[in-house]
């Protein structure tokens, strides 16, 4: 069996942002996508922000599109913690001509900095060499539930 087309993108040097503009610290290029080539869409990264008194952003897009479900949130819980969050997020993308897929980042005030670091975006094409509910499956749970149970809730089944 060949290998599977796909498309690797890794950023281990810190990327930082200033503001609330979201500014992409990491793509993978529009020419490793084929228009109508469904592909797998693998992100993880870290990052971290410079105050507690704002929030950090982080998102995923494709072109100037965000992937809807991907932006992550956070505020830093102590003051002067330098502890990274963990950005991951994963999804199933039919490919669109000329858009790239980009990782991007914003903080919620003017002066808020967010450091983005060990980046690893990875595009594995599954319409050529896979077969859909045979090689892969893909599910989504498309709302939050209403609260939480010790029980657990019932999300996205195959």
């Amino acid at each position: 069996m060949a290998a599977i087309a796909h498309a690797f993108t890794e950023q281990g040097t810190r990327q930082t942002v200033t503001g609330v503009t979201y500014t992409t610290v990491a793509s993978i290029a529009s020419g490793n996508f084929v228009a109508g080539g469904v592909y797998l869409i693998r992100v993880t990264a870290l990052f971290d922000i410079s105050v507690t008194t704002n929030d950090g952003l982080v998102r995923l897009t494709h072109g100037t599109t965000e992937f809807v479900g991907t932006e992550y949130r956070k505020r830093p819980m102590t003051a002067g913690s330098t502890a990274p969050y963990t950005y991951a997020t994963h999804l199933v993308w039919t490919a669109l001509s000329g858009e790239a897929v980009n990782l991007q980042a914003a903080g919620s005030g003017a002066s808020t900095v967010i450091g983005v670091d060990q980046i690893c975006m990875v595009a594995m094409r599954l319409d050529v060499d896979l077969v859909e509910n045979t090689d892969w499956y893909q599910n989504t749970y498309g709302s939050d539930p209403t609260s939480i149970t010790t029980g657990g809730v019932a999300g996205a089944t195959l």
